[in-house]
């Protein structure tokens, strides 16, 4: 998971500004596939917190900081507007995220990746 996600983030880099859909095109199979690792991973992981299936408690401390380079990085531009199942089980998510996590936690997550965060363009389709 790890190799899938820095190879899928290095191509967000190079490709900012465009949907996911464009990029399931555009990417080569393999980070086309890295990329649907990581989003199903999450896509996953909010199922899991939905249905009580994971220890809640632990969420924020386990994947918070992962998941708002994510989210800030890449999903909140690129995916959640496409308006899928996925893209919006991703926003809930992040919904749950900042309303389970302390201040302290999302001020930790936004400071720990501030210098890591892309300077993120609007999805060509302007949302």
């Amino acid at each position: 998971m790890l190799r899938a996600r820095y190879r899928a983030s290095a191509a967000l880099k190079r490709t900012t500004g465009r949907s996911y859909l464009e990029l399931e095109r555009e990417l080569e199979p393999e980070t086309a596939g890295d990329l649907s690792l990581v989003v199903h991973f999450f896509e996953r992981l909010w199922i899991a917190v939905e249905h009580h299936a994971i220890a809640r408690q632990h969420v924020t401390r386990l994947f918070g900081s992962t998941f708002y380079w994510w989210y800030e990085a890449t999903f909140r531009v690129q995916f959640v507007p496409l308006s899928t199942e996925v893209s919006r089980s991703i926003r809930l998510l992040r919904e749950w995220m900042v309303k389970n996590a302390s201040a302290e936690q999302i001020e930790s997550w936004r400071s720990s990746n501030e210098q890591w965060l892309p300077v993120i363009r609007p999805a060509v389709d302007g949302n």
